[in-house]
């Protein structure tokens, strides 16, 4: 994989993982983890707009839309890392984390 961006524009890579695999499902996932400073893990697709909010906000974004049943996985992988945001269907979401 080529080395990720670190510049200062807003950026975001978006991991597609609605068959459910969690991180143990995608080869890149430890770059990805390394090269962002927030995620957002949803239980389907993310409106576009609040990804453009969020890397506007934070920088470099790592968005993950997958199945609820993943969800935990995927927290678990993360959250120790860096600020999570969770949606959990409707674009409402929580935050977790070390979101403060």
């Amino acid at each position: 994989m080529p080395a990720l961006a670190c510049g200062r524009a807003p950026a975001l890579i978006l991991i597609d993982d609605v068959a459910g695999l969690g991180p143990a499902g995608w080869a890149a996932v430890r770059d990805c983890r390394a090269w962002a400073r927030v995620a957002i893990i949803a239980a389907g697709e993310i409106d576009a707009a609040m990804l453009i909010e969020a890397a506007g906000q934070f920088g470099r974004v790592l968005a993950i839309e997958t199945t609820r049943a993943a969800m935990p996985a995927w927290s678990r992988y993360l959250v120790e890392r860096m600020r999570v945001g969770f949606i959990d269907g409707d674009n409402r979401g929580f935050i977790a984390g070390t979101i403060h």
